[in-house]
């Protein structure tokens, strides 16, 4: 057994263990004040990197409608780039001539193809029948 402590000794590790007591609470208040401080700028960081990939999403949803009627205004262009898109192609040239056949007038070929007059007296007459592979 060991030799019991004075009261001076005694008091003297009692002291020792408060003072690192204290110490150890001191400790754990300073980490927990800069856990909710980190904690705080890590949801503020979350709010910007939100804000920012709310932004490129609308960017690319932007740039994809562009994109899109970039593709239609290209589509109505001829291969060359030179004049106006056209409006005729062969089978609409193969129904004219049909309807034509069937003794229907200009007029009515017209609207049945919800083309003008003057195109389709210029089918009729200008062109013979396309065959369906153009």
């Amino acid at each position: 057994m060991s030799e019991p402590k004075t009261l001076n000794e005694f008091y003297a590790d009692r002291n020792k263990l408060l003072a690192r007591i204290s110490e150890l609470e001191n400790r754990v208040d300073f980490l927990e004040s800069n856990d909710s401080y980190l904690l705080k700028c890590e949801k503020e960081e979350n709010k910007k990197l939100k804000a920012d990939n709310d932004k490129l999403l609308k960017e690319k949803i932007d740039l994809e409608i562009n994109f899109e009627r970039f593709k239609e205004e290209t589509a109505k262009k001829n291969k060359r780039n030179a004049g106006r898109y056209s409006k005729i192609d062969g089978n609409l040239i193969n129904k004219a001539h049909e309807m034509s056949k069937q003794g229907l007038t200009q007029r009515k070929i017209a609207e049945n193809l919800g083309v003008s007059l003057g195109l389709v007296n210029k089918m009729i007459h200008s062109n013979n029948p396309i065959s369906a592979s153009l």
